[in-house]
């Protein structure tokens, strides 16, 4: 009885610092941007963004490593262009880098419309001075998406009509 409760505990500890190791070693290996673990939060304008720096977001919440001073292309759009379920470098903001072989910053985020999409290209695109701008539209949710913004949200009633 002795030995198989020393056993058990032996497999236990063991089990434990496997997992322990494991853990520090995916942290080590593995880029935070790809656990997608942000910290959303409220905003008058957007309804929701990503806290900055939060879950491998950059210091706008937006999924890049950092604001670059500018960008040769900047790609707006809801979850499609954000990536979900997809790591980092297959979100297909980063595969255009990539591919074009140029900075392409992807400032883009699920659930987001086109009223957010005019929001982020006003307020946050011209400090990036792309040569180019890619607005991801989904005809499946953004049409409902810019009117749920412009009759859920006061700041952009002028679109209502």
């Amino acid at each position: 009885m002795k030995k198989a409760i020393g056993n058990l505990v032996a497999l236990l500890l063991s089990t434990l610092v496997a997992l322990i190791f494991s853990e520090a070693a995916f942290r080590v290996v593995l880029d935070p941007i790809d656990f997608l673990q942000p910290d959303l939060v409220a905003d008058q304008r957007l309804n929701h963004k990503i806290r900055p720096g939060s879950g491998g977001h950059d210091q706008w919440g937006f999924r890049n490593d950092s604001v670059p001073e500018s960008t040769a292309v900047l790609a707006v759009g809801d979850s499609m262009t954000y990536g979900v379920s997809a790591p980092l470098d297959g979100a297909w903001p980063q595969q255009l880098a990539t591919t074009l072989g140029r900075p392409v910053y992807n400032m883009a985020l699920g659930g987001y419309g086109p009223l957010q999409y005019l929001h982020l290209l006003r307020s946050k695109g011209p400090a990036l001075n792309p040569d180019v701008v890619i607005v991801g539209f989904y005809f499946g949710n953004d049409l409902m998406d810019a009117y749920n913004l412009a009759y859920g949200n006061d700041h952009w009633s002028e679109y209502r009509a």
